[in-house]
C-alpha cells in the first residue's frame, strides 16, 4: 500500500544458541491450514504475525522446490493484500521487529531472490532505480503491479466450482 511493503524479521539462533534478530527483512508468513485458501492463510498470517488487518487482492507470484528436510517440498506463494488497519502489533514469540519499508528501500537493501524478481518484473524496481516507465503504474493507492493472478472459479459440470488463478493485467486505477 503507498508503496511500502509490510516487512518482518524473524527470531533465529546465533552460533552460540542465543536468540537474535535475523539480518534480513522479510514479508510476514507462514503454512496454510489444512483445507484453507491462499486468501484466508495470507491475511491469517499477516495478522497473527504483525497484528494488521488485510483484504486478500491478488497472488502476485509463486515458486515450488523439492527435496527439501524430511523429503518436503516448499510452495511459496507472494500476495498482494490491501490492509485494512495499520497499527503493528507483532507476534514477540516469532517475530522480532515489523515495519512498513518502502519498495525501493527494500530492493536497495535486502537479497531476498523472490521478493525482488516480483518488484523487479511487476513493479519496475531495481538495485539502480526504477525503470522508466514505472512512475506512470504510481496511482492514487500506490504502485499498481503490471499482472497478477486473480482467481476465478473453474467449474467440471456437477461439481463444486474451485479455485483457479489466471494471469491478469492490473489497470492502474485497482
Amino acid at each position: 500500500e503507498e508503496g511500502r511493503l509490510l516487512v518482518v524479521k524473524e527470531w533465529r539462533d546465533d552460533e552460540r544458541g542465543a536468540r537474535v534478530p535475523a539480518a534480513q527483512w522479510k514479508l510476514p508468513g507462514g503454512m496454510l491450514d489444512r483445507g484453507e485458501s491462499f486468501e484466508a492463510g495470507a491475511c491469517r498470517e499477516v495478522l497473527e504475525e504483525t497484528g494488521v488487518r488485510t483484504t486478500f487482492t491478488s497472488l502476485l507470484a509463486f515458486w515450488h522446490r523439492h527435496g527439501l528436510q524430511w523429503g518436503k517440498s516448499d510452495l511459496y506463494f507472494v500476495a498482494r493484500l490491501r490492509p485494512t488497519s495499520s497499527e503493528i502489533r507483532i507476534q514477540e514469540d516469532e517475530i522480532a521487529d515489523c515495519k512498513w519499508m518502502p519498495l525501493d528501500e527494500f530492493v536497495r537493501t535486502q537479497d531476498h531472490p523472490l521478493i525482488l524478481a516480483v518488484c523487479r518484473r511487476l513493479y519496475g524496481f531495481t538495485r539502480e532505480g526504477l525503470a522508466d516507465d514505472t512512475s506512470s503504474r504510481l496511482g492514487s493507492r500506490g504502485y499498481a503491479p503490471v499482472a497478477q493472478l486473480v482467481e476465478e472459479g473453474v467449474q467440471w459440470p456437477g461439481r463444486q466450482p474451485f479455485p483457479t488463478y489466471f494471469g491478469t493485467a492490473v489497470e492502474l486505477s485497482e
